[in-house]
């Protein structure tokens, strides 16, 4: 399907909607300009190429980056209090 038919049949919201692989829609998955270009550089893509490269491809590189230069973290929104009644104390 055509980019173009999907927009202008309002099967997503917009030029914008971060499931397309547009420009404004992978800024909207948090895809920074230089991780794009860094994947083209890395891909040896120009402008010319008309080689297809798989979009799984393209993600393991925006994953990639953001596990260099991101953080990561978790939060228990629902904490439990576990009481261990079988532990020596000094195991502890």
């Amino acid at each position: 399907m055509q980019l173009s038919y999907i927009v202008t049949n309002k099967h997503v919201d917009g030029w914008d909607d971060p499931r397309l692989l547009t420009l404004s829609g992978l800024s909207l998955n948090g895809v920074t300009p230089t991780s794009i270009n860094a994947f083209v550089r890395r891909m040896g893509i120009t402008r010319s190429d008309v080689s297809l490269i798989h979009v799984s491809r393209f993600w393991h590189h925006i994953k990639e980056k953001r596990n260099k230069t991101g953080s990561c973290n978790m939060v228990v929104l629902n904490p439990l209090m576990v009481v261990i009644t079988n532990l020596e104390s000094d195991k502890i």
